[in-house]
């Protein structure tokens, strides 16, 4: 009778500790290509670009000081001046004594008028765009029955983007900068994520041993080898933004595992100090031995100059629908063969006794400047092609799909493609014929430009069109509004970008 229980007991604990299943993705699996008129019924990509403009710098020449500007000693004597509330302070007196030049006092020379200057340049060739990639995992059914497809746990396993030019061998794509996705970074090659990976075993030692890694990559292990009675078993996976659990499930297997695994630490360990009381427990969480860095994302990608390919391939749990975002630089190599005359007028005002008033047009410092920027005639296009590996949960008699853990689902691997020259291939514009041209500011006369000399204003800043602006409302010149402007009141005026 012994040795039947001693055989029983022996089989129960060799099947308890051998957990095979744990080391599975899946229960079961087949593969299906997808008819190429139902690709989109399961993943469909849209596709937007972005043009991206440089913030403009501050000019520090060009701010006004204050009492943070000045050294401590500056600070002090203004504050002690205050302080005192001396009555005798001037404005020119503090100046004198703390050294200080006014702001307007650096030249006593008078402003030169009614000067005359051409410039010549051209436009940056080069531009920075933002291409955002929407990938969604659609909802839809099949068949007869209206099977949904989608169920909880099913996600796109393996994505490849693609996108090429279509109508254009004057563009060349010069640079990639950054890939963005819900999941990972990659900035000039270097890989950042926002998840983070920790497992925590506490199984008969007095210190858990611990292992965990973070965004740096680093790795921190720490185990102090002292026997004690046992306290716990866990094995947590943990995301900064969401937490699972499922530890329902215990066998009666697992059961009669603990059971063992309790009364043989406890002859073991008769003589050892006892740890923190507490339960051994066995969850239902799959955690596999592998890189972190690998755990996170698998990206790679090419690039040349008609266009790029990225490839992303996820791992459990981990959805790749979503946005993708790729930063590049793009290279225009075509003619230069338009330009446009901008104006900017300087010295608009003078300042007497009588207070400031405009000076006459004659006066006027003119700059023309000739910016010359690429010849686009039309519109650059691209077109966008995919690879993706749909997985998929299959049946509800099997409930594979209500458990988290992957390797309890049953699951049909679906490959679809969209390609470059299937009628179905999404085709974005790349580059507007704007996208390379400057900014122009014109000012407005009942929905007409204004002209001097039959020749239309352009302004390449808004500050220059309203300066303009502020000297036509103030110069109170009929002969300039009638004789060179032809207009005939200043009823209706207004700046708009064109």
């Amino acid at each position: 009778m012994k040795k039947y229980i001693l055989l029983i007991v022996s089989i129960t604990f060799l099947l308890g500790c051998s957990s095979p299943k744990l080391a599975k993705r899946y229960k079961s699996s087949k593969n299906v290509w997808i008819n190429s008129e139902s690709v989109q019924n399961y993943v469909t990509v849209k596709t937007n670009t972005y043009k991206t403009n440089s913030a403009k710098k501050t000019d520090d020449k060009k701010k006004y000081k204050t009492i943070f500007d000045l050294s401590k000693k500056g600070q002090s004597e203004i504050l002690k001046k205050v302080t005192l509330k001396d009555t005798a302070l001037t404005i020119s007196a503090l100046v004198k004594e703390l050294n200080i030049l006014p702001k307007n006092n650096t030249s006593k020379s008078k402003p030169k008028k009614g000067v005359i200057t051409h410039k010549t340049k051209f436009l940056n060739n080069e531009i920075n765009k933002n291409i955002v990639f929407n990938v969604t995992r659609v909802f839809t059914s099949q068949g007869d029955n209206f099977k949904t497809i989608n169920k909880v746990g099913d996600r796109i396993q393996y994505l490849d983007l693609g996108l090429e030019i279509i109508n254009s061998n004057k563009l060349k794509f010069k640079n990639w900068n950054k890939f963005e996705n819900d999941y990972a970074t990659a900035d000039f090659g270097s890989i950042t994520s926002s998840k983070s990976l920790s497992s925590e075993i506490s199984l008969g030692y007095d210190t858990s041993g611990s292992v965990s890694s973070t965004d740096d990559m680093k790795e921190e292990k720490s185990i102090n080898n002292e026997l004690t009675e046992i306290s716990n078993s866990t094995i947590s996976n943990t995301d900064e933004n969401e937490v699972l659990s499922n530890t329902t499930g215990q066998s009666t297997s697992d059961k009669n595992v603990l059971n063992l695994l309790n009364n043989k630490i406890k002859q073991l360990t008769q003589s050892a100090k006892t740890a923190a009381s507490g339960k051994l427990s066995a969850t239902d969480k799959l955690d596999e031995s592998r890189l972190f860095k690998s755990q996170i994302l698998k990206l790679s990608g090419t690039l040349n100059d008609n266009g790029f390919d990225i490839k992303q391939e996820g791992f459990e749990g981990i959805n790749l629908k979503g946005n993708t975002t790729i930063n590049v630089d793009l290279q225009y190599n075509g003619n230069f063969g338009k330009t446009i005359k901008f104006t900017n007028y300087t010295n608009l005002f003078k300042t007497t006794l009588e207070g400031t008033k405009p000076n006459s047009y004659d006066d006027l410092n003119k700059n023309f400047t000739n910016v010359f920027f690429p010849d686009i005639n039309e519109d650059i296009k691209a077109k966008i092609n995919y690879r993706f590996l749909y997985r998929r949960i299959l049946g509800q008699k099997s409930g594979g799909h209500k458990y988290i853990p992957e390797y309890k689902h049953r699951v049909k691997y679906l490959f679809g493609e969209i390609k470059k020259d299937d009628d179905r291939c999404e085709e974005i514009i790349l580059i507007n014929k704007s996208d390379f041209q400057p900014e122009v500011y014109q000012i407005l006369k009942d929905d007409i430009p204004l002209k001097i000399n039959l020749e239309v204003l352009n302004f390449e800043k808004i500050e220059h069109a309203i300066e303009f602006l502020s000297w036509i409302l103030f110069s109170n010149d009929l002969d300039f509004y009638q004789g060179i402007l032809n207009i005939k009141n200043l009823n209706n005026l207004q700046i708009v970008l064109k």
